[in-house]
């Protein structure tokens, strides 16, 4: 099949040197590819344009008939002759502009078509609430960028195997530190204590709360439990408040949208329920001891399907990172301090 067989067919039908359209590269644009019948036969608009370059070695330069003639089947002068070559004239230049811009598409796609294929399965693991308010709110954008792309998403709060084979990439929520594994910084996160977006108390109004406890919560985040809220809140007698245990931090979240109480949540999860008044934070943001990590065995961390989800995750949680350093500025408070005792 002719590489662009159909354009060299509207340079020379139209009467004009693709030479003459300076800045824009031609020499994978006018030939046919091997083997293809219009290089053997000569045929087609393709040879027609070999024909006109054997005649010019020939004879020279100044018998070549239409690549130089100032008119072509347009009845517009495209090129003025020069002493040393010819130049384009308006009409000339506007055509040029609008043929650069069809190059430019078919290198474009002639790139992609020698990129190895990214249809197939990618099994990716991540913690629920991130899998639920993190990730499928913006997935829909690489399933369209890579239709043939069937991805699975599961959403575990355990550590996934890619040992085993039970997933290709996890993201991960812990320090970085996966000996063995290829690991890529994706985003840090902050932490504080949000109420329903209607009916939370004010901040000193917490003794008769309910607070809503995350039973997956890590122990080397102090500031993922209860604990040093209480004590900054003046609250010394945690058995007397009213509490609600539940699993993990998704149900905690949804628990506390349906307003039975108030939770701990990271900014990662709940950005977007702030934006749409869902829910309300009742303290400044902290920084996470933790962050997210996109993990990956190294024998498959240039796979393309692995190289092009990390490549659409990266860029969808650009926002996100901008949103974390606004909530995190000089004003906002850190977790690196210790927690009340």
């Amino acid at each position: 099949m002719p590489r662009i067989l159909g354009l060299a067919g509207v340079i020379t039908t139209y009467g004009f040197s693709p030479r003459g359209l300076s800045g824009v590269s031609h020499a994978a644009v006018l030939s046919p590819a091997p083997g293809h019948p219009a290089c053997l036969r000569g045929g087609g608009p393709a040879g027609q344009l070999q024909r006109r370059r054997r005649r010019v070695k020939r004879h020279g330069r100044g018998r070549q008939p239409s690549h130089q003639g100032p008119r072509g089947g347009l009845g517009l002068r495209l090129f003025k002759r020069k002493v040393r070559g010819v130049i384009l004239t308006e009409a000339g230049a506007r055509y040029r502009e609008r043929i650069a811009e069809a190059f430019v598409l078919i290198e474009r796609a002639t790139r992609e078509l020698r990129q190895p294929s990214l249809d197939g399965p990618l099994r990716v693991s991540a913690p629920q609430a991130f899998v639920q308010q993190t990730l499928m709110p913006r997935v829909g954008e690489l399933l369209h960028r890579h239709p043939g792309l069937a991805l699975t998403l599961a959403g575990d709060n355990r550590l996934a195997s890619l040992r085993d084979g039970e997933v290709d990439l996890a993201i991960r929520f812990g320090t970085g530190d996966y000996p063995g594994l290829q690991v890529v910084p994706l985003l840090d996160d902050a932490i504080t204590v949000v109420g329903p977006g209607k009916g939370s108390p004010g901040p000193g109004d917490w003794r008769d709360a309910c607070f809503i406890e995350d039973a997956g919560a890590m122990s080397g985040e102090p500031w993922s439990h209860w604990g040093p809220w209480w004590r900054e809140a003046g609250l010394h007698a945690p058995q007397a408040l009213r509490r609600l245990r539940v699993s993990d931090s998704s149900l905690a979240l949804a628990a506390c949208r349906q307003g039975l109480g108030l939770c701990l949540t990271r900014l990662s999860v709940v950005r977007e329920m702030l934006q749409r008044g869902e829910v309300v934070a009742l303290r400044p943001w902290r920084r996470c001891e933790f962050s997210y990590y996109l993990v990956s065995l190294p024998a498959t961390a240039e796979a393309p399907r692995v190289v092009a989800f990390g490549d659409w995750l990266g860029e969808a949680l650009a926002p996100m990172r901008q949103a974390l350093e606004a909530a995190i500025g000089p004003s906002a408070r850190r977790d690196d301090a210790a927690p009340p005792a």
